[in-house]
């Protein structure tokens, strides 16, 4: 387990100066039939990597997906509730540390893509979501979130305008680069140690 001031400048480094940014591209909503539902308006999304995942119990449900106006997308996904991430996870924590097996989850996660050549790309504590599950601290359930960035390796590149964060820069990651899966088990790596030491 890393000392906490290890810890928190881990989390530093995934993180903007600005705690908050509102763009006003993800919102709260309620199907017609009662469901609480998300609703994400992005230009790119990787539905096919969230299906994957979906399946294997490492996303959320992906309830719709569809073209809208400017060629943007429309994405419904389940409402997790009582889930937070990783991020706010961290910094309730007494341990400032996170279950083992949130690691152990995104591994498998980065497994089942990497299976299909498909890069994650975003792999930070704000993308990854935690829900006790039945009530149970010990019984931690971990979510992917944000397939914006999705790729197949060596094809798909990150975004021309991404964030100069320094763990994208430890990763080697680059604006407009190409992705690769390498980058994924390196940010990997910096999860590995925001974690409990395996038993």
């Amino acid at each position: 387990m890393l000392h906490p001031t290890q810890c928190r400048s881990s989390v530093e480094k995934q993180s903007t100066p600005d705690r908050f940014e509102y763009s006003m591209r993800l919102f709260r909503a309620r199907m017609p039939d009662g469901t609480v539902v998300i609703v994400k308006f992005t230009p790119t999304y990787n539905v096919a990597a969230h299906q994957l995942l979906e399946a294997e119990g490492l996303a959320p449900k992906l309830f719709y997906h569809t073209r809208i106006a400017g060629g943007w997308l429309m994405v419904v996904m389940e409402y997790l509730d009582k889930a937070q991430n990783a991020y706010t996870y961290l910094c309730n924590s007494r341990t400032l540390s996170l279950p083992q097996s949130v690691y152990l989850d995104i591994q498998k996660a980065l497994e089942k893509l990497h299976e299909k050549k498909i890069v994650f790309g975003d792999l930070r504590v704000q993308n990854i979501l935690v829900q006790e599950d039945g009530g149970c601290m010990n019984q931690i359930r971990t979510y992917l979130v944000d397939f914006d960035w999705c790729g197949v390796e060596g094809e798909a590149r990150y975004p021309i305008l991404m964030s100069q964060l320094q763990v994208y820069q430890d990763a080697g990651m680059l604006a407009y680069g190409k992705m690769s899966m390498e980058h994924d088990r390196e940010l990997l790596k910096v999860l590995k140690e925001l974690c409990d030491p395996a038993d």
